[in-house]
């Protein structure tokens, strides 16, 4: 078999006795004689753009593979097919097979990487290929797709497939590359099957009624437990420490709004997110520093499925996207901010304090409101209705 190798995206037309007859109708080939199987003949062309070689493998079938080259990356005429195939499906792309990315095909890929939040080049770089590849797997996989939708990562729009999995493998601590690799896999796995488990228990169903949970609370318990349980490493009693105060802000929803013209725990559509509204407290942890919130949008804007003022503010209320920030927020220092880690790592690092120590050091040194002591009670029982049912999953 032979292999052609070009430096710049040509429609070749090879016979199968290895002589050149044309290259886009201009280019004609000077002579060409075969050699030995490890022999390679250089073809001249009257533009010097367009740079041949041919070698022979010995092969007698007369088929020649057309290989593309791009600086170090090399694709066969095989490869673009499959490409222009996979636009094609998506609906990008609607003109024929032809082994070289042709200007309808560029056009192609130019939306393909405006919809995958890409620098639109048109180019079929080596990083365009494989998100383009990668992203055809992620809609083939139907069972991923049903467990991101269930656990809030995935909206069933398929131009938003690579980036909830992104979203999904930030929050888990995971390489943030989109792609279903067997450690993404696992995880995935794992908290979909164990909020599963979690939502059909007769325990969540038990605290459900003791904390006067409507459904969207009960989601957003789980899924903020499992996240502190898989995705943070906490305890028992750690966790319970933990969400008794996320409780007592917010009720553990991220529609939350507490503030006088919004009434009731479900806010969204009755405030607008303001970042210099220091008035206001917002979402899971009610945050209200305007710096906090700067850098709450900034988690939003990381994660939303698009730059859009729209995506970015449906990312402010979004669970996941909240859980994110605070998990940033707890292991990192943000300029302008106290250095909330101290306080994370004190309550990680001492597995003897129960659940009331742990209720008390997040009240104290991250939350840290004036009015202190008349809050810490109500934590602190809140903190052991929850782990009263913790113990018992």
């Amino acid at each position: 078999m032979n292999k052609v190798t070009i430096q710049e995206e040509k429609s070749l037309n090879i016979t199968t006795d290895n002589s050149i007859t044309s290259v886009n109708g201009v280019y004609e080939s000077k002579g060409v004689t075969n050699t030995a199987s490890n022999g390679a003949n250089k073809v001249n062309a009257d533009d010097t753009a367009a740079i041949l070689t041919l070698s022979s493998n010995g092969d007698s079938d007369g088929v020649v593979n057309v290989k593309r080259t791009s600086s170090n990356f090399n694709l066969y005429a095989s490869d673009i097919n499959n490409v222009l195939s996979i636009l094609k499906s998506q609906g990008y792309y609607n003109g024929p097979s032809c082994g070289f990315v042709s200007n309808e095909a560029k056009i192609a890929i130019k939306k393909f990487e405006k919809d995958y939040g890409m620098k639109e080049t048109g180019e079929l770089t080596e990083t365009v290929y494989d998100r383009i590849l990668t992203v055809d797997s992620l809609l083939k996989n139907k069972e991923m797709q049903t467990q991101l939708t269930k656990l809030g990562f995935y909206d069933g729009d398929k131009k938003h497939i690579f980036k909830a999995l992104q979203n999904f493998q930030k929050l888990y601590g995971l390489t943030e590359n989109g792609k279903y690799n067997n450690a993404t896999k696992s995880m995935l796995t794992r908290v979909y099957n164990d909020y599963n488990k979690l939502y059909n228990s007769e325990t969540m169903n038990t605290i459900s009624k003791e904390l006067y949970h409507d459904e969207a609370q009960k989601d957003a318990f789980i899924k903020v437990y499992i996240f502190l349980k898989t995705g943070m490493n906490l305890s028992p009693n750690q966790i319970a420490g933990v969400m008794g105060n996320m409780h007592a802000e917010s009720a553990i929803l991220p529609d939350n709004v507490q503030e006088g013209t919004c009434p009731g725990e479900h806010n969204r559509g009755a405030y607008i997110f303001d970042e210099n509204d220091e008035e206001t407290g917002f979402g899971i942890l009610q945050w209200t520093n305007s710096v906090r919130k700067k850098e709450l949008k900034k988690m939003a804007q990381e994660m939303a499925f698009n730059s859009s003022a729209e995506a970015v503010d449906n990312a402010l209320w979004d669970l996941n996207v909240q859980l994110a920030y605070f998990k940033r927020e707890m292991t990192t220092k943000i300029d302008g901010l106290t250095d909330y880690s101290k306080a994370w790592n004190k309550i990680k690092s001492t597995y003897s304090y129960s659940y009331n120590d742990v209720s008390d050091i997040f009240l104290k040194d991250i939350e840290s409101p004036t009015n202190l002591e008349s809050k810490k009670e109500d934590r602190r029982k809140l903190s052991k209705i929850i782990y009263d049912a913790l113990i018992k999953l």
